[in-house]
C-alpha cells in the first residue's frame, strides 16, 4: 500500500474523530441547557437528563484522546477513569443526603478527584516538575486551600449532614486536585510556551469551575444562611468543568505528538 494512501486514510480518520468531538461538545451544551431548565429539574426526567450529560462528558474525554493521536496516554486513561467516577457520582447524588447511595456519590467524586490528581501528576512528572521540593510545596498548598475551604464553610454555616470524616476527606481530595491542576497549567506554559495556553486553560479553569460548582451546591443544599443561588449556576459551572478537563486530554496529548 502506498504511504500516501495510508497518510490520507489517517488524516480522514482524524478529521472524522475531530468532527465527532465537536458533535459531542454541541450535544453536551444542548443537554445541559435542558437540564438547567427549572421545569426539568423538578420533573422525573431530571435524573435521565443528568445521566446523559454525565455520559456525554465521559465520551468527550474518550473522543479527545482518539482525535489527538488515536492513542491513550497515562494522562488520558487516568483522567477518563476520574470522569467515569464523576458520572457515577452524578447519578448517586440525586438521592436523599441521608441515604447510602448519596454517600456512594460523595465517595465516587472523591475517587474521581484522586484520579484527576494522578493525571495531573503524570503531566508534571513528564516535564520533570515533580521533585521532592515541588511535592512538599504542593502538599503545603493543598493543605492551605483545604483550610480556606473549611473556613468558608464555617463562615457560611455549611452542614452537609453526612458526617465529618467524609467531608474532611472530600475537602482534601478536591483541594489537592485544584493545586495539582494549577501547578500543571503553570508548568505547561513554562515548558511549552504560548502553544500550551489552550491546555493550561482547560486544566486550570476546569479545576477552578469544579471547586466553584461544589461550593455553590454546598450553599444551596447545606448552608444555614439564607443565600439564594439558582440551581442553574451549579449546572453552568459543573458540566463545563468536566468538559474542560476532558478536553484537556486533546490539548495535552497534542503537545506530546
Amino acid at each position: 500500500m502506498s504511504p500516501y494512501i495510508r497518510d490520507d486514510s489517517k488524516n480522514e480518520r482524524r478529521v472524522a474523530l475531530k468532527t465527532l468531538l465537536y458533535v459531542l461538545i454541541a450535544a453536551e451544551l444542548i443537554f445541559v441547557l435542558i437540564y438547567a431548565m427549572p421545569n426539568v429539574r423538578k420533573s422525573k426526567s431530571k435524573l435521565p437528563v443528568k445521566t446523559v450529560c454525565a455520559v456525554t462528558y465521559v465520551l468527550i474525554g474518550i473522543a479527545a484522546a482518539l482525535a489527538s493521536g488515536g492513542y491513550f496516554t497515562s494522562y488520558a486513561i487516568l483522567l477518563t477513569i476520574g470522569a467515569v467516577f464523576g458520572a457515577i457520582g452524578d447519578y448517586s447524588l440525586n438521592m436523599d443526603p441521608k441515604s447510602k447511595k448519596f454517600i456512594i456519590g460523595v465517595g465516587s467524586f472523591l475517587i474521581g478527584h484522586v484520579f484527576y490528581t494522578a493525571a495531573f501528576a503524570t503531566a508534571l512528572v513528564k516535564n520533570s516538575a515533580l521533585q521532592k521540593k515541588q511535592i512538599i510545596m504542593l502538599t503545603i498548598s493543598a493543605a492551605a486551600v483545604s483550610l480556606l475551604v473549611v473556613a468558608a464553610g464555617v463562615l457560611l454555616k455549611v452542614s452537609p449532614g453526612v458526617g465529618l470524616p467524609p467531608v474532611i476527606l472530600y475537602n482534601l481530595a478536591i483541594s489537592t486536585m485544584l493545586v495539582f491542576a494549577v501547578s500543571t497549567a503553570v508548568n505547561l506554559i513554562k515548558n511549552q510556551g504560548s502553544g500550551a495556553y489552550p491546555a493550561a486553560l482547560m486544566v486550570s479553569l476546569g479545576a477552578v469551575l469544579f471547586v466553584v460548582s461544589d461550593a455553590v451546591l454546598a450553599i444551596i443544599h447545606f448552608s444555614k444562611r439564607k443565600i439564594k443561588i439558582p440551581h442553574a449556576v451549579n449546572s453552568w459551572t459543573y458540566f463545563p468543568a468536566q468538559v474542560m478537563l476532558a478536553l484537556s486530554i486533546y490539548f495535552i496529548q497534542s503537545l506530546m505528538v
